[in-house]
């Protein structure tokens, strides 16, 4: 997936975060801002990771109502 196609992700989850991080580090890497990007690179993964665990958490919580509901009938 290129830095592109995962702020189109981003955004089309809401995760604006994610989204804007990746737009910066695009931006740095057509302006050839090499000083950036170990940083940029940095807080895309944390916001990568940030991410990844909420939806984790989402689905948990989806997955135990699933669980409780089935239990009652």
């Amino acid at each position: 997936m290129d830095i592109h196609s995962l702020k189109g992700l981003a955004d089309s989850i809401g995760a604006s975060t994610l989204a804007d991080t990746a737009q910066k580090l695009e931006n740095a890497l057509n302006n050839d801002s090499h000083m950036e990007l170990e940083l940029l690179i940095d807080e895309l993964d944390s916001s990568i990771k940030l991410v990844l665990n909420s939806l984790r958490e989402i689905f948990s919580l989806q997955l135990k109502n699933n669980d409780s509901k089935s239990e009652v009938l």
